[in-house]
C-alpha cells in the first residue's frame, strides 16, 4: 500500500526505481487519512481473502507518514494474524515515535549502503539534516526493541561503495547490530559499470560467514 505522494523522501538515491525525489523532507506528515487507506485494504481482504503480507511502503520514505501507527493498528484489529512489513532508509529511526510506530510490524528492512558517511551521501544524496551517526544510532535502537523479523539491505555500486574499507566497516556494523538477515544487491544501470567478478567473490568472502542469514543477489 502506498501512502506518500510521489516522490516524497528524505533521500534521493541514485538507484531509486521511482526516480528523482521531487519533495525532499525530514518532517513527518499525514499525507492521506489512515482511514481511507485502511478502507482500501479492508475492501481487498473482504473480496480476496487475507494475503500473506501487507507491505506498507509509500512512494518515498515510509517513516515520513505520521499515520503509520494508526493504519497498522487498524489492520491488526481486523486481521490479527495478517503480517505487516515495511522498509526504510533508516533516516528517522532516531525518533522514538518512529520506532514505536514501526514496532507493530512483523518485518522491517532497512537499507544501509555504506559504513562511511561520505559514501552514503554520494548514493543517498540525503536531506542536509540527516546525520550519519544519528542514522546508525537509530538502527541500533530499533533493533534492540523490535520483536519482529529485521533485515538490512545493501546495494553496491561500482567505484562508490565497493572499497575494502567499506566492506570491513559494514561487516563490523552488521555484527554489532545483529539483524535476522542481510541482503546484498547490485544496481544495474548504464550510468555505472557492472560489479566485477573479483568484487563479487570478495563480497561472498567478507559476508558469507556472518552469524545470521545472508542473501547475496549479485
Amino acid at each position: 500500500m502506498d501512502f506518500n505522494p510521489p516522490k516524497t523522501c528524505s533521500f534521493n538515491c541514485v538507484y531509486c526505481p521511482l526516480g528523482k525525489t521531487t519533495r525532499q523532507i525530514i518532517e513527518r506528515e499525514e499525507f492521506f487519512p489512515p482511514e481511507d487507506i485502511f478502507r482500501e485494504i479492508s475492501d481487498y481482504i473482504e473480496k480476496n481473502g487475507e494475503p500473506d503480507y501487507v507491505w506498507l511502503k509509500g512512494s518515498g520514505e515510509p517513516t515520513l507518514y505520521s499515520g503509520f501507527k494508526r493504519l497498522t493498528q487498524s489492520i491488526k484489529q481486523i486481521s490479527p494474524n495478517l503480517k505487516v512489513g515495511s522498509w526504510s532508509n533508516g533516516s528517522l529511526f532516531k525518533i522514538e515515535d518512529v520506532r514505536t510506530d514501526f514496532s507493530i510490524c512483523d518485518l522491517v528492512v532497512i537499507h544501509l549502503d555504506s559504513s562511511m558517511p561520505e559514501e552514503l551521501l554520494k548514493i543517498s544524496r540525503h536531506h542536509k539534516k540527516v546525520k550519519f551517526n544519528d542514522l546508525i544510532d537509530g538502527i541500533r535502537l530499533f533493533k534492540k526493541s523490535f520483536k519482529g523479523r529485521f533485515g538490512i539491505s545493501t546495494v553496491f555500486i561500482d567505484n562508490i561503495n565497493t572499497n575494502e574499507k567499506n566492506l570491513e566497516g559494514l561487516r563490523n556494523l552488521l555484527i554489532e547490530i545483529n539483524p535476522d538477515f542481510y541482503m546484498i544487491q547490485e544496481f544495474n544501470s548504464e550510468k555505472f559499470k557492472p560489479l566485477t567478478e573479483e568484487f563479487k567473490a570478495k563480497v561472498e568472502l567478507t559476508f558469507s560467514t556472518l552469524p545470521f542469514e545472508v542473501i547475496i543477489l549479485l
